[in-house]
């Protein structure tokens, strides 16, 4: 009877402990890759993109003992992954992020690439995101070129969510899941490296953007601040007169930093650097070269920046603008010490110096607008030139600006002597139409072939109108005798 009793109470309390058993949930077990030694090996795609990429979910995991983030949010529930570099840069992307937490209003989230082997590693590259779900925001993708890669080599990436350390955004410790992608690297722009600097209008607006682009000099500390990454873009400048001048640059959804260099490229002096703190000021001198170098604080942010320049005049420097009247028309001719963004020339002529009209247009000599050496160009109006004529030059920028060059008066007594007789042939009266510079006692005589005299003028004034109804039909010579010169000219009557 007392072993029956015992073989119950044992049954019971087996029971009892399976029920409390199945009552305690399980452990979470980490993820195989919690830690930099479980890294999951991620084959780079040949193209920036990844058809199938690599997905993830942090919620179970746990911080790892290796380096903290440099970026703005302190890594939490950490991932870790390795790829071998093909190249000399990759495009990394971390995109399709939600939280694992559940009634969040805001969190945040970290993507870091290191160098070196686990235990001993060096972040060299980070960005960050997030999503205002109380805004209705979506989740930021995180998209940056890794650049100054070994190819061969194996680096590593830890995608982290925020450990809400920082109350002013008001976090909560979360996990994500996630897609990631180790891709190549697009194209980096032109302008990427200062060699390749891209010139810019030394007065007025000028927009670019940053996408793509690569590190080629560590970041400055500019205003207190320090950025971890500097993937910069850079233009050029020559002012056109000496003078102060400001350097400002705007940015859509970008924490741009911006700094001023004069010199050449391997051997520049900064002049001065903003991050958001307004334009930079400085003293600049004519035809010199000044560089620009731009970047967005935070190393995945890409977008536009809107560089403005002010306080110089437009880039196409004229250093002549002369004529000369030649053959009873105009020629023009004009040179340039420098042009910048210059697509060409709109050449106007006035009666009275006062009111201008087109009559052309001569497209810029310098390759895509932009030239540091000396260029002429000429200019022909075939309009007769009767006494005196204005021309003036409009400069127009590839970006719509204009500016005008000074005046230029030219007269009709800088012309060569010429002289035309019309109608030829002629049946009744005949206009002879003197032009250039002329002398005195000016006579118009019509001679036959064999230089027998048959009419003799007094020319009073630029045309003369001289009545030959009365000759037989023939061939006549016209001949204009004055001081200076003296001018023979055939005419037929029918």
């Amino acid at each position: 009877m007392k072993k029956n009793y015992l073989n119950l109470l044992r049954s019971a309390q087996l029971t009892a402990l399976l029920c409390l058993a199945l009552s305690i949930p399980a452990l979470a077990q980490a993820p195989a890759n919690d830690e930099c030694s479980g890294a999951i090996s991620i084959t780079p795609s040949a193209t920036a993109t990844c058809s199938t990429p690599t997905s993830g979910n942090s919620g179970t995991a746990t911080l790892s003992s290796d380096p903290i983030s440099n970026c703005a949010y302190e890594p939490s529930h950490d991932l870790w992954y390795s790829f071998q570099a093909t190249g000399a840069a990759h495009q990394i992307s971390l995109t399709n992020v939600t939280p694992t937490a559940s009634n969040l209003a805001y969190y945040a989230y970290t993507l870091s690439v290191y160098s070196g082997a686990c235990g001993t590693l060096t972040e060299f590259n980070c960005g960050d995101g997030y999503q205002d779900i109380s805004a209705g925001d979506p989740a930021t993708d995180i998209v940056f070129t890794a650049s100054g890669l070994t190819a061969g080599a194996t680096y590593y990436i830890r995608v982290a969510g925020d450990d809400a350390s920082d109350d002013n955004f008001n976090t909560v410790a979360t996990g994500i899941s996630f897609d990631l992608c180790v891709g190549a690297a697009p194209p980096a722009p032109v302008y990427d490296e200062c060699a390749g600097a891209t010139f810019i209008n030394s007065s007025g607006t000028t927009t670019v953007s940053n996408i793509n682009a690569t590190q080629s000099m560590a970041p400055i500390t500019c205003e207190g601040y320090t950025a971890f990454v500097a993937n910069d873009i850079w233009f050029k400048f020559v002012p056109a007169t000496t003078g102060n001048m400001t350097v400002d640059v705007d940015q859509t959804d970008i924490d741009a930093v911006w700094e001023l260099f004069s010199g050449t490229c391997g051997s520049l002096t900064s002049m001065g650097c903003s991050d958001e703190g307004g334009p930079i000021s400085a003293a600049v001198t004519a035809g010199q070269t000044y560089y620009l170098r731009a970047y967005a604080y935070s190393s995945n942010t890409s977008g536009d920046f809107i560089i403005t320049v002010g306080g110089v005049p437009l880039p196409v420097q004229f250093v002549t603008l002369t004529g000369a009247v030649k053959d009873n028309y105009a020629r023009l001719s004009w040179t340039t010490s420098s042009e910048h963004n210059n697509k060409g020339f709109i050449v106007q002529r006035s009666d009275d110096g006062r009111q201008f009209s087109t009559i052309g247009y001569l497209a810029t000599q310098a390759p895509n607008g932009n030239s540091e050496h000396k260029l002429s160009y000429t200019f022909d109006d075939r309009s007769p030139v009767y006494n005196s004529v204005f021309y003036r030059l409009e400069q127009e920028d590839m970006d719509g600006r204009k500016q005008q060059s000074k005046i230029l008066r030219l007269d009709a007594a800088d012309a060569a002597f010429d002289m035309i007789a019309a109608p030829n042939p002629f049946t009744g009266s005949v206009s002879v139409n003197t032009y250039g510079a002329t002398g005195s006692d000016a006579v118009i005589r019509i001679m036959s072939l064999a230089g027998n005299v048959v009419r003799t003028l007094p020319v009073t004034a630029a045309e003369t109108l001289i009545d030959l109804s009365s000759l037989a039909t023939g061939t006549y010579l016209v001949q204009y005798t004055d001081s200076r010169q003296s001018k023979t000219i055939k005419l037929s009557k029918q």
